[in-house]
């Protein structure tokens, strides 16, 4: 396992994105703590998917029973239980993003399914679209909403993977109209890099994903995505249609050099192409950065791929939506940030073993 020093630096933003971060801090102890191995019923998870501050609320999706699970922010008191696992109206397959939309209401979107719930503020159902069918050649997964209604899209291109050795598996970004007829191609980013395996006694290749997918981040008029194959935080202003890039360098701590070409030629040796190999990073473990999140004010959080120089901790990175770095926090390593508020962190166990715990933290800003 390669492990690796990062810094940060951004392009095509504003120069004073690159000034010191002042701290942002944690409550001393968790504001609310749900499941664990012991808990029972509503608070009882198993691979918790993802999680939202959505209208007063904290919602929670549950993997296992494909249920998202709304509970008091102060009390925890268990509210309501939305959805099931299955394939009619609120029900899911594998329902992996939530995002909270204006107006209350609540952007679901189910991947297997290639299609996406509206929720209404109190958890009724307000419609279902499916974009299963607008690309011929594959099925879209819907990631987030717009604020004109509009839904970002992609669809990973696994026909653009053969042969040997890592290779990098991109994915077309679509922007899906409201209501689900008409699918526009944005652009192609990496997706993953992925180890090709041969299938039917050598008939044939299969692209087997590996660590680092692309992770979305959604609000009313812009996209973040994070590119872990290069290290990149792809920016996308919906209202203008343009892009920028945030990027990530890194410098190699002493010996991952060595590690990185022993590793580079055997795949060479597999039949990997030499001029590819040397520009796939073997990090992808500890991608520079493991996901972005956002807050419904538009502060985007950074989450670093590998713990911080303070012991026993991870870092985020705060940026404001004009791009200005605002700040840094440090969360327990043992844990990953589901969802966050400008006022409210939720983490979850990143291995956990009977049972999911979930903690709520309050998030205090730098003083002026």
């Amino acid at each position: 396992m390669l492990l690796l020093c990062l810094t940060l630096s951004l392009t095509n933003l504003p120069s004073t994105v690159q000034a010191t971060a002042e701290r942002w801090h944690l409550s001393d102890s968790p504001l609310l703590t749900l499941g664990g191995p012991d808990a029972s019923g509503p608070t009882e998870f198993t691979n918790v998917y993802a999680g939202a501050f959505w209208a007063g609320r904290i919602a929670i999706l549950d993997g296992a029973t494909q249920t998202i699970r709304l509970f008091d922010p102060v009390s925890g008191k268990h509210i309501r239980t939305i959805g099931r696992h299955g394939q009619g109206p609120g029900e899911y397959l594998n329902a992996a993003y939530l995002q909270p939309l204006p107006g209350d209401s609540l952007f679901v979107s189910d991947i297997q399914q290639s299609r996406f719930t509206i929720l209404e503020p109190n958890g009724d159902l307000a419609r279902v679209v499916s974009v299963a069918a607008l690309v011929r050649e594959t099925r879209l997964t819907p990631v987030g909403r717009f604020a004109d209604g509009s839904v970002l899209a992609w669809a990973p291109r696994f026909t653009d993977v053969s042969g040997t050795g890592l290779q990098r598996l991109p994915a077309t970004l679509y922007r899906v109209d409201p209501k689900g007829t008409k699918a526009d191609s944005l652009k192609v980013l990496p997706f993953a890099t992925v180890q090709p395996m041969r299938i039917g006694g050598g008939g044939g290749w299969r692209a087997a994903l590996g660590a680092g997918q692309m992770q979305p981040a959604v609000a009313s008029q812009v996209a973040y995505l994070n590119s872990p194959t290069q290290f990149l935080v792809h920016v996308y202003q919906a209202a203008t249609g343009t892009w920028t890039t945030i990027s990530e360098p890194y410098k190699p701590r002493p010996g991952t050099e060595a590690m990185a070409k022993v590793s580079r030629d055997a795949a060479v040796k597999q039949g990997a192409s030499p001029q590819l190999m040397a520009q796939v990073p073997f990090v992808d473990t500890l991608p520079a950065v493991r996901y972005p999140l956002l807050t419904a004010s538009g502060r985007l959080w950074l989450v670093d791929g590998q713990a911080d120089t303070v012991a026993h901790t991870r870092g985020l990175t705060a940026y404001g939506a004009n791009g200005r770095r605002e700040g840094r926090v440090l969360i327990p390593s043992g844990y990953q940030p589901v969802a966050i508020s400008d006022s409210m962190i939720m983490l979850t166990e990143r291995e956990e073993s009977d049972g999911s715990l979930i903690v709520i933290y309050r998030l205090t800003p730098p003083r002026p």
